[in-house]
């Protein structure tokens, strides 16, 4: 399972169970080129070699779970992690997916305007989002200010944050 040809693994599942003493490498050097090819793809590191401090490396360095052997007598346990896994990745990459999304809808051309007050608005956005600043929008009701606001929040550094109201 931990054998790779050309820099490619030979399959791409959705998870990754691998023990940790293996022959060509540990189950940690292979956490961490899996993390480089996919930092997305759950690893869950089967051992009978367990510690507590490894078992604690091993998370840190973005293993899903650490599962100590012999693993007949947990088999549901183990069934149960890989299901949460592959749950996981698909709540990721839906979130993934509605972050973009979000991002597009709050895009500069989707902010309709042609008048020399929008483009100046316009510009004061784009200099405005590229701060760390908190910004007071202020306006009549109708203007739009939540409009600039997310447009604001989802230009900037902070996009993958939340937009406090």
């Amino acid at each position: 399972m931990g054998k790779r040809r050309s820099g490619r693994w030979r399959q791409t599942p959705s998870y990754h169970p691998y023990d940790e003493k293996m022959p060509d490498l540990s189950g940690m050097e292979l956490l961490s080129e899996v993390k480089k090819v996919d930092p997305h793809i759950p690893i869950i590191l089967i051992t009978a070699y367990g510690s507590v401090s490894m078992a604690v490396e091993a998370l840190k360095e973005g293993a899903f779970y650490f599962f100590e052997k012999p693993i007949l007598n947990k088999l549901e346990s183990l069934l149960t992690i890989i299901r949460q896994a592959l749950k996981t990745q698909e709540m990721e990459k839906e979130l993934s997916h509605l972050r973009r999304e979000v991002s597009e809808k709050y895009s500069f051309p989707n902010i309709i305007g042609n008048h020399p007050r929008m483009v100046e608005i316009f510009d004061i956005i784009g200099r405005v989002a590229k701060t760390d600043k908190t910004i007071l929008i202020q306006g009549e009701s109708g203007t739009g200010k939540d409009l600039i606001a997310k447009t604001i929040h989802y230009n900037s550094l902070r996009r993958e944050k939340p937009l406090s109201p």
